[in-house]
């Protein structure tokens, strides 16, 4: 009689909250939209400010409702999370190099972070009731595309020209930012098309999700191209796709009953596999870097040799032995994060700043490079800039939380498992190559951390508090 009381009693108050489950699913959908675009920061703001108190509220209900303990390891991750906060505060105390400009920082980016990850926690735990609602974030991140869409082609119509890049007057400013979006919904499809290849669907329903799924990831891959000429876009995509045929999708054809079936699977990898390989080749064919990326980069990480990254309006360009002038681009970055790599060694707690972390600990090392105007305020790396500014302490908790949330889930019997893998793998990748120190790049960083934290409570108790697994 108490047992079902109890579990009449949980039943009623899942009922209850269900309008604030999905308040925070549909805000967090719309966050993740608009987190990439240019003017939105009041919007972003207020929806982190919400969230946050939302995320705050259910997440009490959350726990209350379940009236147990759960296993010390499923709050492993998000309490590393939570501790790169902490070191983040302690840094300021007692650590600090430059107090004004840490206390601003703390005061704005950080307190974000920290909504952000509320926010983000509290969002994985609802979608714990409702699996399918995870499909709403993949809807706001490709609402993005959407708008981008809708400033790319009377571009188009106008001129007739397909290649139409422009890094500053789109939606999207800048190359890292639309990467961003695009890595996150990548992995999102691809986890989905693992789970719609060994779910028990009908037919019709399996194949609109793939044919849907084909479609949005042709769109990201277009727009990579003609409209960012991102090569760092292209190279994610091609990463995450060879894991995904490799972890997911194989496996999934040798459990395929009946030959029907294991040769549309076949025929959709080709797709995939040709689509990707398709826009892989457009981009070498617009954008020449690719060609010698290995040989420029060999020069690059020679920084003590070739020091001319330090100054390069004065020393100009080192040359191949071939004669040839290595790809500025691929050139700078390689070097940037070489002296990165040095600078953290040398300063392993961090200067505790995120804004221009590489260009101060640089003038420190190198005090001529301060008469170069353009020299380097970022590595171009999220991990590096952030090892700079955090130190090892905050980036091995950082991405030791990333690590042990693939762990987790890899191999688990969640409906999450494959976001849970590709998503990481995805967040790693995304934050080597790209610029996402600043601003909304690390308040995402932290958000899509904590959801997948929060995901992880999926499945340990019933409606009547008997545990299921973990």
């Amino acid at each position: 009689m108490m047992l079902n009381n109890r579990r009449e009693k949980v039943m009623s108050n899942q009922t209850a909250y269900r309008p604030l489950q999905w308040a925070l699913i549909v805000l967090s959908s719309v966050l993740v939209c608009i987190w990439a675009m240019q003017h939105t920061i009041a919007l972003r703001n207020s929806l982190l400010g919400v969230g946050a108190i939302l995320g705050l509220f259910y997440g009490f209900v959350f726990f209350q409702a379940s009236a147990r303990t759960y296993p010390l390891k499923t709050y492993l991750a998000p309490a590393m999370l939570g501790a790169v906060l902490v070191w983040v505060l302690a840094h300021y105390l007692w650590l600090s190099q430059a107090p004004i400009v840490q206390y601003q920082e703390l005061t704005s980016t950080w307190l974000r972070c920290l909504l952000a990850a509320i926010m983000g926690f509290a969002t994985g735990l609802a979608i714990t009731r409702c699996p399918s609602s995870i499909k709403w974030l993949w809807l706001g991140l490709f609402a993005g595309f959407v708008v981008l869409y809708s400033q790319y082609l009377p571009r188009f119509w106008s001129s007739g020209v397909l290649f139409q890049p422009d890094y500053f007057n789109y939606i999207f400013f800048g190359k890292h930012n639309v990467v961003m979006v695009g890595t996150l919904l990548i992995a999102g499809l691809l986890a989905g098309i693992g789970n719609v290849l060994v779910g028990k669907l009908s037919p019709k329903h399996r194949y609109a999700t793939l044919m849907i799924s084909f479609l949005v990831i042709s769109a990201v891959l277009f727009a990579y191209v003609f409209l960012f000429d991102t090569r760092n876009g292209i190279g994610l995509a091609v990463i995450l796709l060879v894991f995904a045929c490799v972890t997911s999708f194989l496996p999934a054809l040798v459990k395929q009953q009946g030959l029907t079936s294991k040769g549309l699977l076949i025929l959709f990898m080709g797709l995939l596999v040709g689509l990707t390989l398709y826009f892989s080749y457009r981009q070498t064919q617009l954008n020449q870097g690719w060609n010698n990326s290995l040989e420029d980069a060999q020069i690059a990480i020679q920084i003590d040799r070739y020091p001319n990254w330090q100054n390069p309006s004065l020393m100009g360009y080192p040359k191949t032995p071939s004669g040839r002038q290595v790809t500025i681009n691929t050139y700078e970055r390689v070097a940037w994060a070489t002296a990165a790599l040095r600078l953290i060694y040398e300063e392993p707690l961090g200067n505790g700043v995120l804004h221009r972390s590489l260009g101060r600990s640089l003038e420190k090392r190198y005090p001529q490079i301060a008469a170069n105007p353009n020299f380097a305020a970022a590595s171009h790396s999220a991990w590096l800039d952030l090892g700079l500014s955090l130190g090892v302490p905050g980036l091995a908790l950082l991405i030791g939380s990333i690590l042990l949330l693939f762990k987790r889930s890899w191999g688990a019997s969640s409906p999450f498992a494959r976001e849970g893998v590709m998503l990481s793998v995805a967040l790693l990748l995304l934050y080597t190559v790209a610029e996402l120190i600043g601003q909304h790049g690390l308040e995402s960083l932290f958000f899509w951390v904590a959801l997948l934290s929060g995901l992880q409570f999926w499945g340990l108790v019933r409606a009547d508090q008997r545990p299921l697994d973990g």
